[in-house]
């Protein structure tokens, strides 16, 4: 009796510690997007200076760019990058370091609680990491990044 009891006990624990670890590794990395919204009206910020990983490019890409359009663009296939075929408002940014997807936004600015400005483009629009300088607006309770 003292066997199953203890055999009953192990494998609840058992459970309990890959729960755990699976609830752990689910979560996203938000880091870049909490730092997005603590910046205040009329600061300049550099990109960069905001991300905890490394990168040299970030791509916009416009609503209604396909995946395969998106990976001739940036010169990268991976299963990272999503079809943008949202609605009109839709965020999608892509971040690169080499030949490497390492980190992207996407979603609508009024729930992320900001956007950027980056001006007139077709569908894709490359920023270097040096050339990432943002003024911090506020339009209403979005905040927007504008180059």
């Amino acid at each position: 009796m003292k066997r199953i009891i203890h055999r009953l006990v192990t494998i609840m624990l058992l459970f309990t510690i890959l729960a755990i670890f699976m609830v752990s590794c689910s979560k996203e990395d938000k880091s870049l997007e909490d730092a997005l919204l603590k910046k205040k009206e009329s600061d300049i910020v550099r990109l960069d200076s905001l991300t905890d990983f490394q990168w040299n490019s970030v791509y916009f890409v416009k609503p209604y760019t396909e995946k395969s359009e998106i990976e001739k663009y940036i010169g990268i296939s991976s299963d990272e990058i999503y079809d943008n075929i949202s609605d009109e408002g839709t965020l999608y940014m892509i971040f690169t370091l080499d030949d490497k997807v390492v980190y992207q936004i996407y979603g609508n600015p009024n729930n992320l609680g900001f956007d950027f400005d980056v001006g007139e483009y077709d569908k894709i629009k490359n920023i270097s990491k040096e050339k990432s300088v943002f003024n911090v607006k506020r339009d209403g309770k979005l905040i927007i990044y504008k180059l």
